[in-house]
């Protein structure tokens, strides 16, 4: 039995990404590394890269954890998930550090003592949860696409990311509302959306850009 458990968890190991995710580590280790030599302000380059590698530990233990936990599990605590997220970039606005504010001009990190976080890091986790999750419930109810069915998906995609933008909105963070857009559209052309929409909201969207 311990060896089936032990083969059950191995098959949901992902080799195929775990390694691009490794170098891409290495490459933001390496890229750091050559920021902070051009950064005179930054003296402590040993300090502020070890603090990275505390990160990347602190994921891959999130990650062993998570992979502990049930589907159905994960899909039940999405929408707490989610809405702590929003809970957490709402006291951002308040309680955003001043120092890191007044350098780069976002309201988007929280600093505790000699420690800095970016909510919308751990945002971004939760709010592809709950496109997925609302994504999913959507398609298993409407098995019969239609145009109608398709807005109403929209409708519901839309409703979860507005709010989000909103926050990142007055946090004045452009560059991270770019990466959830983003998001939007990656989930949004895999939905399963009618064509007939896709490409018109496509093509609106060059034309503005």
């Amino acid at each position: 039995m311990e060896n089936s458990r032990i083969k059950t968890n191995d098959n949901r190991i992902d080799y195929g990404v775990i390694l691009p995710v490794f170098l891409l580590c290495l490459i933001g280790v390496a890229s750091l590394y050559v920021a902070l030599t051009h950064d005179p302000n930054n003296p402590n380059m040993l300090r502020t890269l070890g603090f990275q590698a505390l990160w990347y530990v602190l994921g891959i233990i999130a990650v062993i954890i998570i992979m502990q936990i049930k589907s159905k599990w994960l899909w039940k605590l999405t929408p707490y998930i989610y809405g702590a997220g929003l809970a957490v970039m709402l006291a951002l606005l308040k309680f955003y550090d001043r120092t890191m504010a007044a350098s780069t001009g976002s309201k988007n990190w929280f600093r505790f003592g000699a420690f800095t976080l970016q909510p919308s890091e751990l945002m971004k986790i939760a709010y592809i949860m709950m496109l997925a999750l609302v994504v999913t419930q959507h398609n298993v109810k409407h098995r019969e696409r239609d145009l109608k069915t398709d807005g109403l998906l929209i409708a519901k995609m839309l409703a979860v990311t507005i709010p989000v933008l909103i926050l990142i909105t007055l946090q004045n963070d452009f560059g991270t509302m770019l990466v959830f857009l983003a998001i939007f559209g990656g989930v949004f052309l895999m939905s399963g959306i009618s064509w007939r929409i896709v490409v018109p909201v496509i093509a609106a969207f060059v034309i503005l850009g």
